[in-house]
């Protein structure tokens, strides 16, 4: 998945806590979205070694045998989809943003910030399960239980990039649970419950799209159908949105400089 839908899917998850968390205040429940949002991103991370700039930096200050692009591609803990991609990365950046808290705020208990961990914990956790459905790649998926060398998805249900029905589905779901955020009640119901009731939805239509997208993306980088793949899946967006959403979609794909 691309780097947006990562951010989103953590928004996502930081907003559903922020609708559950009722006692926090409007301004600490949208910042528990901000939280999930940046969690969402950080497993990409790794793929600095892809910056132009890697080798004469980082590669010459380990003094690393290999080029970016080949540690990009590789299986070594710290190569994309690697360390970073892992629970144990979530639960040990969690616990460090536990331990800096607790550094700066002493006179409040871990307690009181255990929202801030589990939207922390839960949008970092959305970008690893939102590879888990993509192509294996050089990889084979993701290094989930590092440290273990098993790599753990490459389901290739879908294509890396041009999944706007899944962008705009979590899109749907994040502006509809910050509106959420502003109310305390939906027609008697708690906003927590419709919270709650509204992501698992938004969950499940991402699940059905997936599997509406006909015959897997089996692509690996050693073969030459990246271009055929590609245009299956814009092909799919056009039918799945219709073609003015499709045109609208894919000019903001243009417009932008990110794989999207």
């Amino acid at each position: 998945m691309d780097i947006l839908i990562h951010t989103l899917s953590g928004a996502l998850v930081g907003s559903l806590v922020g609708n559950l968390a009722r006692r926090k205040s409007v301004g600490q429940r949208l910042l528990l979205t901000l939280v999930g949002a940046i969690a969402g991103a950080m497993p990409d991370l790794d793929a600095v070694s892809m910056w132009s700039g890697f080798d004469r930096t980082f590669g010459a200050w380990f003094s690393l045998s290999e080029s970016g692009r080949q540690i990009f591609s590789g299986k070594h803990w710290y190569s994309h989809h690697g360390f970073s991609h892992s629970l144990f990365a979530a639960l040990m950046l969690t616990s460090i943003l536990a331990a800096f808290r607790k550094l700066f705020f002493r006179q409040q208990s871990l307690r009181q910030g255990l929202v801030y961990f589990l939207a922390f914990f839960g949008g970092y956790v959305s970008h690893l399960m939102g590879d888990l459905p993509t192509p294996p790649g050089s990889w084979g998926g993701i290094r989930l239980f590092y440290p273990l060398d098993h790599y753990v998805g490459g389901w290739a249900w879908t294509w890396w990039w041009n999944n706007y029905d899944i962008f705009l589905l979590l899109l749907s779901g994040v502006v509809f649970n910050l509106l959420l955020l502003l109310v305390r009640k939906v027609k008697f119901l708690k906003s927590s419950l419709v919270s709650a009731v509204a992501t698992s939805m938004v969950v499940l239509l991402c699940l059905v799209q997936f599997h509406l997208r006909g015959p897997h993306f089996d692509y690996v980088r050693r073969n030459n159908e990246f271009g055929s793949m590609e245009n299956r899946s814009l092909d799919i967006q056009r039918r799945v949105l219709g073609e003015s959403l499709y045109q609208t979609m894919r000019n903001f794909d243009l417009s932008i400089s990110l794989n999207f």
